[in-house]
């Protein structure tokens, strides 16, 4: 049994649109071998370019936000159009992630990322603890040096030669 080419206007004009930008979808015409795209590959295709690929990719994490998936998104930004190479701190080059500027890892639109080296970003999101008393840079139990240093000799951090602080 000879099965003979289709003439079904439904199998020929088969009405698509991008499901990124909405443009309607046409069959690809290949230059070097005349021919179009065969009708299998384009009922698959879903984006009319791939400029509209990569920003539906981009946009995958976004309804359904989880940390890990934003974060993933928000890396696959930076390859794509944001292509930074650098700390936007200290211009390191290695172990490069991508921060949120809002704390809000669901906004991922481009003013609101910033690529930062891991150490900047860990100083970012864990800064360092200040003392209790005066605000100076912790040495250890809550309380720079000098107030460390009271502590353990005194018990007690207000006390100065033997004689409290406070008062």
């Amino acid at each position: 049994m000879m099965h003979k080419p289709s003439n079904r206007k439904d199998y020929k004009m088969i009405e698509k649109y991008c499901e990124y930008c909405g443009k309607q979808l046409d069959r690809n015409y290949y230059p070097n071998c005349g021919r179009r795209e065969d009708i299998e590959h384009f009922r698959k295709r879903k984006y009319c370019d791939r400029t509209c690929m990569r920003k539906a990719m981009v946009n995958v994490g976004v309804n359904n936000a989880n940390d890990s998936n934003t974060h993933t998104t928000a890396r696959r930004i930076n390859e794509l159009f944001l292509s930074k190479t650098q700390c936007e701190k200290c211009g390191s080059i290695e172990n490069l992630d991508i921060h949120h500027i809002d704390h809000n890892p669901n906004n991922n639109n481009l003013d609101n990322l910033m690529c930062l080296c891991r150490s900047c970003h860990m100083k970012i999101h864990r800064p360092k603890p200040k003392c209790q008393i005066c605000g100076e840079d912790v040495k250890g139990l809550g309380y720079c040096n000098k107030h460390y240093i009271r502590y353990k000799k005194y018990g007690n951090p207000y006390i100065v030669y033997g004689k409290d602080e406070r008062r």
